[in-house]
């Protein structure tokens, strides 16, 4: 679950490719599997993604996955994962290896970032997508199995390509878990308007998780 108790701040996480495919298996816990998107999923991600406290209704989650995902729903059945539970098919975790593409409009003739998109590039970038796990399902080590696969499929369809991860402070549960797969603090890089809030970040996680955990978000930090 998104703790919403502390200051809300952006910021970017990234690997790069020999990470990514490098990173081991990871094993699913008993009782659980994984699978692939399996059309009439995106309820299922509605709930999840709202459950975990990433949308505030599951028709806000649905009509995002119907805008982001469905036009692309062929690539869902190679990219989309979902944790279920291995005796009734419950869905109760889902991440995407997905892509961001930038906007055109957020650059100029020579494709340098406008004011108010610095650190934007044009190009487009491999990205996790909603990486989420039911909250009474969460600390169960499903999250370290599905970031282990999702890993495996960027080494697939984006090979040879730095991953980047969008989160925030609300979420240094998830934060854990991308650090522990290799994942660094971006410093400048960010994919969405709005920027990164990096040294602000640091000082939430710093007062909420300790100067240990701190510190190695900052020590480890990339570009």
């Amino acid at each position: 679950m998104l703790d919403k108790s502390i200051p809300y701040k952006r910021i970017y996480m990234s690997a790069p490719p020999e990470t990514i495919k490098s990173y081991g298996d990871r094993p699913v816990p008993d009782g659980f599997a994984i699978r692939t998107y399996i059309p009439g999923d995106a309820s299922s991600w509605a709930y999840i993604t709202t459950d975990a406290g990433e949308f505030d209704r599951a028709s806000d989650a649905l009509e995002y996955f119907n805008r982001t995902f469905l036009p692309y729903e062929e690539k869902l059945a190679k990219r989309m994962l979902f944790a279920v539970k291995a005796d009734t098919g419950e869905p109760v975790g889902t991440t995407t290896a997905w892509w961001f593409d930038a906007k055109p409009e957020w650059f100029d003739a020579e494709r340098k970032p406008l004011p108010g998109y610095e650190g934007l590039s044009p190009q487009r970038k491999a990205s996790v997508h909603w990486f989420a796990v039911k909250e009474s399902y969460q600390r169960r080590g499903i999250g370290t199995a599905l970031m282990a696969r999702m890993l495996k499929l960027f080494a697939v369809y984006e090979s040879g390509k730095t991953v980047y991860i969008p989160t925030q402070t609300y979420s240094y549960d998830a934060i854990r878990i991308y650090r522990r797969a290799g994942f660094c603090v971006c410093r400048e890089t960010a994919l969405m308007p709005g920027g990164n809030d990096y040294a602000e970040a640091m000082k939430v996680l710093r007062a909420k998780c300790g100067d240990a955990f701190a510190d190695d978000l900052i020590n480890t930090s990339v570009i």
